[in-house]
């Protein structure tokens, strides 16, 4: 069955849970695209500081209107070149992440970024929680082909456990590998990071000023048009009606 949260929370838990679960994920249709277009102009603007954040997201919001505006087929084909691109990418830190651990470049000891007591603090941990929330929302669009299935219906269940289960892993292992390199973190736990370049910055120590580039191009494209292009072309199939 098709319907994503509100049908799998209709029919697993009562049907006024699923009716308030559904109208509720529609914040996040609303709102996620707008901030993965931040995210993104931030991400751009890092190394292309003449251009403001906000003409940035101008761009990438007419590029995804023009790609969603030639068809379903297009987008479809976009987002898998994307998501090699993207693992392509990730291979990259991560390589380059382990030869710099390797040289000794470990800013901390290797079970510091699971808990720290030194920097323990319930704010940061709320934080991040919010960000992983949002890292971790999509998943459920899995559920909104149910009825092209033509296999068994357990497949749909198993994919999204699936889907799950590979995010997490990568999302583990690139924020692991980024927390032992990151320069200065007791000055950036203390004084937050409102230009959003700690990745980079990272990137940077452990490769160069390319890996850097590389990262936050790639950031930019995977939140601004791959990500955003599947949220405005997809989502609301499947969702309650008044």
């Amino acid at each position: 069955m098709a319907g994503s949260v509100y049908t799998y929370a209709g029919r697993g838990i009562t049907a006024p849970v699923g009716f308030i679960a559904g109208w509720s994920i529609l914040l996040d249709y609303v709102l996620v695209p707008s901030l993965l277009y931040l995210v993104a102009g931030v991400a751009m603007n890092s190394f292309v500081p003449a251009v403001p954040v906000w003409l940035w997201l101008v761009a990438f919001v007419a590029l995804n209107t023009v790609v969603n505006y030639l068809g379903i087929q297009m987008t479809a084909r976009i987002t898998r070149i994307m998501l090699v691109a993207e693992l392509a990418v990730l291979a990259i830190f991560l390589v380059v992440g382990g030869v710099a651990l390797a040289q000794g470049k470990a800013q901390t000891g290797a079970l510091t970024p699971f808990f720290d007591s030194a920097g323990f603090s319930w704010s940061v941990v709320l934080a991040a929680a919010s960000v992983a929330v949002l890292s971790f929302l999509g998943f459920d669009g899995i559920s909104t082909l149910a009825e092209e299935n033509r296999e068994d219906a357990r497949r749909l269940g198993r994919s999204m456990v699936a889907a799950l289960a590979l995010a997490a892993v990568l999302f583990v292992a690139q924020t692991w590998v980024a927390a032992l390199l990151t320069p200065g973190r007791d000055v950036l736990i203390a004084k937050d990071d409102p230009a959003g370049s700690a990745f980079y910055t990272t990137a940077e120590f452990a490769g160069g000023h390319w890996l850097s580039v590389l990262t936050a191009v790639a950031t930019a494209v995977a939140w601004g048009f791959a990500n955003s292009l599947v949220l405005r072309s997809s989502k609301g199939v499947g969702e309650p009606s008044a």
